[in-house]
């Protein structure tokens, strides 16, 4: 995206972190959020919820 110009929604940074913490990265998806909310966006619920279930697919209950 970023190569065609065209700005992350927080649509797209939920759907990345919640792939990401599928996969086993939970850093990379906690970095994705921290980035998310340094580009003005505003979590709601559904990327607070994609974090919060990437948290659980990892077993990380204490960053959740």
């Amino acid at each position: 995206m970023r190569g065609f110009n065209i700005t992350p929604s927080s649509v797209t940074y939920g759907i990345l972190i919640k792939s990401f913490g599928q996969c086993g990265q939970l850093d990379r998806a906690f970095k994705l959020f921290e980035e998310m909310k340094s580009q003005n966006l505003v979590p709601n619920s559904v990327q607070y919820g994609c974090l919060l279930d990437a948290c659980v697919k990892n077993g990380d209950m204490k960053r959740a």
